[in-house]
């Protein structure tokens, strides 16, 4: 049975890491391939969100 609980201790220790978003997202990944069994497939899509008011702004 996994632990849930003590995954979202470690991944939020590997969050709180000193150094930049995208190496901790890659350590994240890689942590939860080597420790989630049934996890075939680890990644994140990564969304940015624009305001309306700006995207029409920029279009005009």
């Amino acid at each position: 049975m996994i632990d849930w609980k003590r995954i979202e201790n470690d991944v939020q220790d590997i969050l709180e890491q000193p150094g930049d978003l995208d190496t901790k997202l890659e350590k994240v990944c890689r942590y939860l391939k080597e420790n989630v069994e049934h996890y075939d497939w680890v990644g994140f899509t990564l969304l940015t969100r624009v305001k309306k008011t700006k995207l029409w702004e920029s279009l005009t």
